[in-house]
Parts: structure tokens; sequence; C-alpha cells
């Protein structure tokens, strides 16, 4: 445990020219996270869920909308509680199979202005906040002789009512569609001999390496599209709010696509040969058609990413109609992989 040791490979920790040590972290914190390694080394499912539990946001309808305002804060509101249950025990199951490659959980804490080059994720977070709040990324980093540094991203840490609470790292992508863009360009602090740009560049290696997260919907919450052209779509029997970026957040009663055909992986005789196994995420866009339009991967090993991906790229789903009207559907899909005794 600790901070991040300078020998680890492609995420050495670098000096900041402020005082603030942003790869430091609370004692508290540290103790927190030392309980989630334990559980998770041990297998111990049940305790790992009950600790993701107690991180749960006290109430989210008051506290995003206290943070982010009651634009921001109605939507993340929303999509965390409808989510948050299914994300603590996936959560749960993905740190276990992590734990099994011998790394350990890293944090850093955001910055508090804006870096050159930082990823969407530090941003968006940031620029979306109502109010000064402190942040820390964490992530489970592991190394692989054959593949090297791998990460499995467990969300952004922040202390509310004197307790940490968690907040899944794709979260911050439903703040895409409330009018933040990507950060602008930022002028590196540099001194005369251009240390602040060397800690610079080196801090943005730290904030990829940790608090970058690709940008999947919420796990288990059906976004739709509506096809240009098409008239505008009632709510009905769906709930949708509008993300403003020619998509639509469905909650209620509304459903994800329906699969129609499955095609199986086939299992890599390397991953077989030296007993790999573990889920694939991946995500999805399902056209107005029902095929797989793009495809992109989450997370996963990397011995069982393509093959995932080549069997989902034939999968084939039912129409999906809203009032009638076709609809592409947003989504997430799992991919287990497991071996026989």
């Amino acid at each position: 445990m600790g901070s991040l040791r300078a020998q680890e490979p492609g995420i050495a920790a670098a000096p900041r020219s402020s005082s603030n040590d942003l790869t430091a972290r609370p004692a508290d914190l540290s103790a927190e996270l030392g309980n989630i390694l334990a559980a998770a080394k041990a297998g111990n499912r049940e305790r790992l869920v009950g600790l993701f539990k107690d991180m749960r946001v006290a109430k989210p309808g008051e506290w995003f909308k206290e943070s982010f305002g009651q634009e921001k804060g109605t939507i993340l509101a929303s999509a965390y509680s409808a989510r948050v249950e299914t994300d603590d025990q996936g959560t749960a199951d993905q740190l276990i199979l992590a734990a099994n490659h011998g790394g350990d959980l890293y944090t850093l804490r955001l910055p508090d202005g804006p870096v050159a080059g930082e990823p969407f994720s530090t941003f968006a977070l940031r620029a979306s906040l109502v109010k000064p709040i402190v942040f820390y990324a964490a992530s489970y980093l592991w190394k692989e002789e054959t593949s090297g540094v791998h990460k499995f991203g467990l969300g952004f840490l922040t202390q509310s009512d004197g307790k940490y609470r968690r907040l899944p790292g794709d979260l911050v992508w439903l703040l895409k569609g409330t009018g933040i863009g990507a950060p602008a360009p930022v002028a590196a602090q540099t001194s005369g001999n251009g240390a602040g740009s060397q800690s610079d560049a080196q801090l943005v290696r730290l904030l990829n390496a940790i608090a970058s997260v690709p940008p999947p919907p919420p796990l288990k919450q059906v976004f739709v599209r509506i096809p240009p052209g098409s008239s505008e779509v009632q709510k009905g029997a769906c709930e949708l709010t509008n993300l403003k970026n020619g998509s639509y957040l469905a909650t209620g009663s509304c459903q994800g696509a329906k699969l129609i055909k499955r095609v199986e992986p086939i299992y890599p005789p390397l991953a077989r040969q030296t007993r790999v196994s573990g889920i694939v995420q991946l995500h999805a866009i399902i056209g107005t058609d029902g095929t797989v339009q793009s495809l992109e991967a989450i997370s996963g090993h990397p011995l069982l990413l393509q093959a995932a991906m080549n069997a989902v790229k034939q999968w084939r789903y039912q129409q999906s109609l809203l009032n009638g009207t076709p609809v592409e559907i947003d989504t997430t899909i799992d991919v287990i992989f497991s071996l026989n005794p």
C-alpha cells in the first residue's frame, strides 16, 4: 500500500511545483483501501460488496444537486441511484479477478486546476462542480511480463458526512451531454529551467494511468438515440432525459434490445493454456436494424478481448422501437469466459 511507487513501470510519481503532493492520501483513506484490498485478495465477495455499500452516497438526490447544480445533479443522481447496487457487485467481481494478478491499489488526488493534456474524466468532474470538492481517483494496477501494465478503475472517491464515498468512474461521461466539452488547451506552468513543464507532463501520465476511464454509459442503463429526421418521440411509458447530444437516458419501463442471434466466442488457445478466465465488458451501439454498429472494449484480460469482440460483432438484436419509432441502443455487453475445473 502507500502512494505511487516510482519503480512502477510507466506510472512513476511526479514531483509538483506546488507543496501539495497529489500522490499522497490521508491515513483514513489508506485504511479504507487497505480493507478493500484485503477482501479482494482473500476473494471475500460478501465482505467486499459490504465495504462498497458503506461507501455509497447517503442521499444522492441532495448530494449530487448540491455538488453539481440542479441540471447536472439531477442526471447524475438518477443514473447513480439506478445502477449503484449493480455497480457495487460488478466492481467487487472484477476487483477479485484483478487481485489474482498480484497488483496493488493506487490513488491520485485530482488537481485543483486544469492541466494540459489531462483526460476528459478528470476535467469534466472538476469543471462541473458548483463548489470545491476534493476527489481521489482510485485504480488497481498490475503488471504482466507479456502484456505490460493493466488497470481496473474503482472510480472517484470523496469524503462526505465523515465517510469516503465512491462514484463509478464512467458516471462522469454523462456530463458530456450537459454542455461539458473537451478540455481547452492549457499553457503549462514552466519555470526557467523547464522543471514545471516536465512535472506537468509526468502528472498527465499519472492522470491517464489512474484517472482516465473509457466512455461507456452507466451499467444496466438504457440509452436511446433518435435517428435524424424522425418525428419528435413522446415519452409515453418511458422516462427520457434529454442529454442534448442526440441521446436520451431512458429509465422507467424502457427495455434494452432483445438478442435474437448469439455467436459464442472462440476461447483463445493461449488463454486456455495459461488458464486465463474472466469477464470482458464491451460498449456497443446497436443500430435501428438490430446489428452491432459500433463496439469497443471497456475492460477484460488482453488475451480475451479480441475473441469477445469477434463474437459480439456477429450478434443480432430485435429492432428496438420507442412508440413505434426505430431507435439505436447505446449499452454495455458482458462476455464471460470460464474454464472447466
